[in-house]
């Protein structure tokens, strides 16, 4: 699927623990994939030259597990500023507690673009950090084949970004777990943002309602 001088952008696999809470900088394992699909995924993504993953034990295992179904990566980088949004106080709470409970989570719905959870970050700042931290890498790595394995908040941040979007039309993108999705370099002779070969799109990022087990789209 990727081709010469591109990032391949892959979310991490399905996560254990229960649904409809917010889990942003929480390190949940995951679920690991079955054998035959991360071999699959394997033979479809192809190899690379660099690997850049986060963190978070749900990127780092994502990663362990397609490298035992036969992924080859040359060199490895850890990077910080790719890290899911950083929910502060609401990290593993469950909607339905904040909604009746706290009285900010309404509120932070009204603008959850700007508005930043208690202790936490705005997703405006999950955005440009994403962005400025994929400008600094891809300065450094251009030319290579590139794997990032990482979150869906900075995923939708690069993909919106590459397409002269902003932080508002991030939250409505929808970013499959385990889904390879295409960003190339940008062109030498046309230095910016990139034109994307693959994107995901749909509609998400409105409140989480009690009692359900809707997903904030962030992990």
């Amino acid at each position: 699927m990727t081709a010469a001088r591109a990032w391949c952008l892959l979310r991490h696999a399905p996560t254990e623990g229960p649904a409809g809470r917010f889990i942003g900088r929480s390190d949940r394992a995951i679920l690991p994939p079955a054998a035959d699909d991360a071999a699959a995924l394997v033979e479809r993504i192809g190899a690379f030259d660099v690997v850049v993953v986060t963190p978070a034990r749900r990127s780092q295992e994502t990663l362990a597990s397609l490298e035992a179904a036969g992924l080859q990566v040359g060199e490895r980088r850890i990077e910080r500023d790719l890290l899911e949004q950083d929910f502060g106080r609401w990290e593993e709470q469950a909607y339905d507690r904040l909604a009746h409970g706290d009285p900010a989570y309404w509120p932070f719905w009204d603008d959850p673009v700007r508005r930043v959870p208690p202790g936490g970050e705005s997703f405006q700042q999950v955005f440009d950090r994403a962005v400025a931290a994929f400008e600094r890498l891809d300065r450094a790595l251009a030319g290579a084949r590139v794997l990032h394995v990482g979150h869906a908040g900075p995923i939708r941040a690069l993909l919106t970004w590459a397409e002269n979007g902003t932080a508002e039309a991030a939250l409505r993108l929808t970013v499959a777990h385990l889904a390879p999705m295409s960003l190339p370099h940008p062109a030498p002779n046309r230095p910016g943002r990139p034109a994307l070969a693959v994107s995901s799109s749909g509609m998400i990022g409105s409140p989480p309602q009690p009692a359900t087990a809707a997903g904030s789209g962030t992990t």
